[in-house]
């Protein structure tokens, strides 16, 4: 599979964590070459699951989305994606 032999050779994604700004530890990682985000989680959700960036996707049609988040603050020109979860804040 030539798109496994491209991920043998990446480097380790760079690692950042820090307080979220309410007391809980948010788990990010980058590409370690041009800083694009990969995917992220809070502490809560460790053992969970994961936010994974679309654009990190070889086919993101393949993982369709299952919610939203941060509606409340949804551009206007953004229309709303029907058919899953919508959460205005985080905790609603």
């Amino acid at each position: 599979m030539p798109h496994m032999l491209a991920l043998e050779r990446t480097p380790k994604p760079t690692i950042h964590e820090a307080d979220n700004g309410s007391g809980s530890l948010l788990h990010r990682e980058f590409c370690s070459i041009c800083g694009s985000g990969i995917l992220e989680y809070g502490a809560a959700a460790a053992n969970h699951f994961r936010y994974v960036m679309t654009g990190t996707l070889e086919d993101p049609g393949a993982l369709p989305p299952k919610g939203e988040f941060f509606c409340a603050y949804r551009e206007k020109w953004m229309p709303e994606v029907p058919g899953i979860f919508h959460k205005q804040h985080l905790k609603d």
